[in-house]
């Protein structure tokens, strides 16, 4: 009897943990050089903020670490009502951006699932800033245990960070 409790606790504090994450659809890249110079952004919600925050500062590190210029910030926040083409459009023009690419990446669902599941959708764009054309479009899909604690932050914006890097380099992005 014990032995099956303890088993049955044990399938459920893995269960609790689990993160999955991956891209739902993900466009051709559309240039034949990698991205040398990014600016990343990243734009959450409210409860998300933390999380986000952190995977802005690991996608930054990650591309430092393939040898690319980057800089990046983090914006909040938005919610079920914002218009995110506007809210983008207001981001994108009031700043005076150096790099030659854009990389955005911004909460697009929220669904806060049955006890503890909760999961975000994350629209990625990847945009020219010479030409003023997009890349590359990408849906990113990541479930997960709610919040739990500030490790808990950064194990789903490694997992992230993991699955934006992976897709940026099956598609010869980076």
């Amino acid at each position: 009897m014990i032995k099956r409790f303890t088993f049955l606790l044990l399938i459920i504090v893995n269960l609790s943990g689990c993160i999955t994450a991956n891209f739902d659809n993900s466009t051709e890249f559309k240039e034949n050089k990698k991205v040398s110079r990014v600016y990343v952004i990243v734009v959450g919600d409210k409860q998300s903020e933390d999380c986000l925050n952190y995977y802005k500062n690991f996608l930054i590190d990650s591309l430092k670490t393939n040898n690319i210029q980057v800089d990046g910030m983090y914006e909040c926040c938005v919610n079920n009502k914002t218009d995110l083409n506007e809210y983008m459009h207001n981001l994108l023009s009031n700043k005076d951006f150096t790099s030659d690419h854009i990389l955005t990446a911004v909460i697009k669902e929220v669904v806060v699932g049955h006890g503890t599941s909760s999961s975000r959708r994350l629209q990625l764009n990847l945009f020219d800033t010479t030409q003023k054309t997009s890349l590359w479009s990408g849906e990113l899909f990541i479930m997960f245990s709610w919040f739990i604690n500030d490790q808990h932050y950064r194990d789903v914006a490694n997992k992230l960070n993991e699955t934006t890097l992976t897709e940026l380099r099956n598609k010869k992005i980076i």
